[in-house]
C-alpha cells in the first residue's frame, strides 16, 4: 500500500482463491512498514460467510528494512479463505508484502 495514494482508512485486501484441503498450515512471508503514522497489516481467515477471525496483527513502524514473519499456525479447510489487510492510517507510512509461503504442517 503505497503512502501517496488514496486516503486515511483505505484498506487493501488479498485473498486466497485456493480450496484447502481441512488441515493445519504454516503462512509465512515477509513484510516491510515503514513510515509514520502507521496503518495495520493483518491476516484474517473466513469460514464461509462467518466472521473473519484475526490471525495475526501488527501495526508498528518497523523501519526501512523487510522483516519476515516467523509463522502463523492456521486451520484450513475448502470453505475456510485467507485474507490478508492492509489499511492505510496516513499520508506518509508504506506497507508492502511478500513470498508468501504455505506449508502444510503446524509452524
Amino acid at each position: 500500500m503505497d503512502s501517496g495514494q488514496g486516503k486515511k482508512n483505505d484498506i487493501v485486501t488479498l485473498v486466497s482463491s485456493k480450496a484447502f484441503t481441512a488441515r493445519s498450515y504454516c503462512l509465512s512471508f515477509y513484510y516491510h512498514m515503514f513510515g509514520s503514522p502507521m496503518g495495520d497489516l493483518t491476516v484474517f481467515t473466513q469460514n464461509g460467510s462467518q466472521p473473519m477471525e484475526t490471525k495475526w496483527t501488527e501495526n508498528t513502524n518497523r523501519g526501512d528494512i523487510w522483516i519476515q514473519n516467523p509463522g502463523i499456525d492456521l486451520k484450513l479447510d475448502p470453505q475456510t479463505k485467507i485474507l490478508i489487510t492492509a489499511k492505510k492510517n496516513g499520508n506518509t507510512a508504506d506497507i508492502a508484502v511478500d513470498l508468501f509461503e504455505l506449508w502444510p504442517y503446524n509452524c
